[in-house]
This record gives C-alpha cells, sequence and structure tokens, in this order.
C-alpha cells in the first residue's frame, strides 16, 4: 500500500488513523479500550516510561485521596505524587476514538 509521508508541523492539527490487519479485532472488551486509553496517556512522553514505577505511583495516589496513607507520608510517597503529572509530551491529544478495528486521533 502506498502512503503519503507528510512533513509534520509544529502546532498543527492532525487526523491520525489506525487499522488492524485484516479487521482483526483490537479492542475487544472494556478493558481493552481502558487500556488504550492508558496507553495513549503514558507513551505520550519523550522520557522512558517503567509502567511498575507508574502502576505504584498511582497505588499511592489512590491511598492519599482514600486517606489511607499515614499522615505524614515518606518524602518517596510524596515525590512520587509530585511527578504524577509531570510529562514532556510529545504531542497535544485533543480527541481520540477507539473502535473495535481501529482507531482515531487528533493531534497537535
Amino acid at each position: 500500500m502506498i502512503y503519503r509521508r507528510p512533513q509534520l508541523i509544529n502546532g498543527e492539527v492532525y487526523h491520525v488513523a489506525s487499522r488492524s490487519v485484516g479487521d482483526t479485532i483490537i479492542f475487544d472488551d472494556e478493558k481493552d479500550f481502558y487500556r488504550g486509553i492508558f496507553s495513549i496517556y503514558e507513551f505520550n512522553n519523550v522520557n522512558p516510561v517503567s509502567i511498575r514505577d507508574r502502576r505504584e505511583q498511582r497505588k499511592a495516589e489512590k491511598l492519599l485521596q482514600l486517606g489511607k496513607l499515614p499522615r505524614r507520608p515518606t518524602s518517596g510517597q510524596l515525590n512520587d505524587l509530585k511527578i504524577l503529572d509531570k510529562r514532556d509530551k510529545f504531542v497535544d491529544i485533543l480527541a481520540f476514538s477507539f473502535m473495535s478495528n481501529h482507531l482515531h486521533l487528533i493531534l497537535k
């Protein structure tokens, strides 16, 4: 299949679509859709991402929100919580849509 590779320009808006091979199902159930959302968020980062570390950070944040962390969290727990939303993003994700066999992204 022939496709063009346009020169991408910072600040412009692009529609990106990706379809599975042979209409194979990509997103089979609700967990798959959530994993897709998680992935486009987490991996939109120029820095290396460790999923294990990110899961631990999210657990700490959830415990803090539920009031289950000690009243005086350790400095490590506080540092983990502070970096949750500090990412150096590749792109701004303006919109996305996942269908069972393909996805669409609107990126800037």
